[in-house]
């Protein structure tokens, strides 16, 4: 009797161990899931850039050795300047001696036309002229003096032109970013003085063979700054190049896999805070619309398989969709899901077809 008790007492206790192992066995396999449903929202697709900004107006002033040698530079970095204002001064005894002897010879064809007419008024016979065998009158020497004066004064305004070219002046407003009175002169030579409208900014960033299809003149843009990362600025896609940036090589190298960009710029709509050279985040809005979407971590992928798991009479559904365009929150879909269905958010790897979910 003792004996059947044990057994009867060991009998209960399997049991009772039996049915927690399957309660947990149970609860493991159903995972507590939140839900979301197809939405409509304006979708932007963006294509990422790296940009660096710089000014729309910018003069660079190189050294430029046949006009002569550099007398003086007549600006400092940081000073403001309008057009017109004197850069830089060369020195070339050359062409200053060639409007000194244009005037000289002008001057003299005056003092001649002046001697001539007295002796006109006076009534005198004129001077002998060289090549002249007497034929020539007063009045023909007077022409003839009116005509070497006429030359005298065009090689006067051709010295004084030359001479003018010896200073170099702003060709805009704006500061002096740059000078450098030790520049040289040739292929890779570094500018002497450089002018930037600091008013006037853009930014200029490159784009990839294959992306640059997708850009197009006034895109939207938003520009965004690692050092400003509360704020977004907008612009546009103001200019896009149409042939690839120099600098890179025309036949890459064995085994080299060399990707050509093209330079695109973007105005802001508004005034960029920041200075000149510095990087900013560029993201070019390449399509928007309004679509059916689901949260991007609603949509797993296998292979080139998109699915979603829907919920059905309390179980997990894997269903393929087709996806279209999609940006870092969401995704279209444009089909295998329909209005109304119940979606789960944010499904855990482990999660299968037809599991149990318990709805949160």
């Amino acid at each position: 009797m003792q004996k059947k008790k044990v057994w009867i007492a060991t009998g209960i206790v399997t049991l009772i161990v039996i049915m927690v192992v399957l309660s947990v066995v149970n609860a493991k396999e159903t995972e507590t899931v939140k839900l979301t449903q197809l939405k409509q929202e304006r979708i932007e697709e963006k294509l990422t850039l790296s940009g660096t900004i710089s000014s729309t107006k910018k003069q660079t002033v190189y050294l430029q050795p046949e006009r002569g040698e550099l007398k003086k530079v007549w600006v400092k970095e940081g000073q403001k300047v309008q057009k017109g204002t004197k850069l830089i001064e060369y020195e070339n005894p050359a062409i200053q001696g060639e409007r000194q002897q244009a005037n000289l010879a002008a001057k003299q064809a005056r003092l001649k036309i002046q001697s001539l007419k007295k002796q006109k008024s006076r009534g005198e016979r004129p001077s002998p002229v060289a090549g002249d065998q007497g034929a020539g009158s007063i009045d023909d020497q007077i022409k003839l003096a009116q005509l070497e004066l006429e030359q005298a004064n065009k090689q006067v305004q051709q010295a004084k032109k030359r001479q003018n070219q010896l200073i170099v002046t702003s060709k805009q407003n704006g500061v002096v970013v740059k000078v450098d009175e030790n520049a040289g002169s040739g292929v890779n030579a570094e500018p002497i003085v450089v002018i930037q409208d600091l008013d006037s900014l853009k930014v200029d960033a490159k784009v990839s063979e294959y992306d640059v299809l997708k850009v197009q003149k006034d895109q939207k843009v938003y520009l965004l700054s690692e050092t400003l990362p509360d704020r977004r600025w907008t612009g546009r896609v103001a200019n896009i190049g149409w042939v690839p940036i120099e600098n890179q090589p025309q036949v890459p190298s064995q085994n080299q896999n060399t990707e050509v960009s093209y330079p695109i710029e973007v105005i802001a709509d508004d005034q960029l805070p920041m200075k000149i050279g510095a990087h900013l985040i560029v993201e070019i809005i390449t399509s928007s619309k309004q679509a059916q979407v689901l949260p991007q971590a609603a949509i797993k992928q296998e292979g080139n398989q998109s699915f979603v798991f829907i919920v059905k009479n309390g179980k997990a559904v894997k269903t393929s969709v087709k996806v279209g365009t999609r940006n870092e929150q969401w995704v279209e879909i444009r089909s295998g899901v329909e209005k109304g269905q119940k979606v789960i958010q944010n499904p855990s790897p482990t999660l299968v077809d037809g599991a149990e979910v318990t709805v949160e």
